[in-house]
């Protein structure tokens, strides 16, 4: 039974001194050299991030105008709470695994593909400006303000899987090629930019809950 606990022992003494001594893989310069001049992030300062120094780290990264052009290694930062990385050149950007996020903000960018299915605390997303033309915030159900305005967006699902998103106060959906928006049953909404939808044929943003709802269509 001794020789049992001491082998178990020595088995996660192991797998943590793994954990520590594991480097991430971070191709872009840019945004390496971002994570190694945060001394939150880059505890022991030798020059490489390890898996356990982006499991640890709980805050918020901030990386806009970095000429970022790819995040990969990101998504080991699994305990990350928000997430701003505006004015870069990023062409996917991938945060399904940040279980713990509130807020991300990647305006001005060329994101093509924006995959939020991991981020159920998620209440403010912000992502104007870039090449997106389906955005589905289907699984973010605390989303609180949407501003997704200059892309070109034909569907925008805000339908959760128990209805529409409960707690959507305000959207900006401006500038894009929506066909379609139905917003009658979204009772928190207090604000809709939707101007310059040139495609949009049918709308409905009839909304007898709310006395403050403003909206902007033309």
């Amino acid at each position: 039974m001794q020789l049992s606990r001491t082998l178990i022992t020595s088995f996660f003494i192991a797998l943590s001194s793994l954990t520590w001594s594991q480097d991430i893989t971070i191709p872009d310069v840019n945004f390496k050299n971002a994570l190694l001049q945060n001394p939150a992030v880059n505890l022991n300062q030798d020059g490489e991030i390890q898996l356990a120094e982006a499991q640890g780290y709980s805050g918020e990264l901030l990386l806009d105008d970095l000429n970022i052009l790819d995040l990969t290694g990101i998504e080991n930062f699994i305990n990350l709470s928000a997430l701003s990385c505006n004015n870069n050149f990023l062409t996917d950007l991938n945060v399904s695994s940040f279980g713990l996020l509130t807020s991300l903000s990647c305006v001005n960018n060329q994101i093509s593909n924006l995959d939020l299915s991991g981020n159920p605390l998620l209440t403010g997303l912000f992502c104007a400006n870039n090449n997106l033309n389906f955005l589905s915030v289907a699984e973010n159900p605390e989303l609180i303000t949407l501003s997704c305005g200059n892309n070109s967006i034909l569907v925008l699902d805000l339908e959760g899987p128990n209805g529409p998103q409960a707690n959507l106060r305000s959207l900006f959906c401006n500038g894009n090629d929506l066909l379609s928006l139905d917003l009658s049953s979204f009772s928190s909404l207090e604000r809709v930019y939707c101007n310059d939808n040139p495609s949009l044929v049918e709308l409905n943003i009839r909304n007898g809950n709310n006395t403050n709802f403003f909206w902007l269509l033309s």
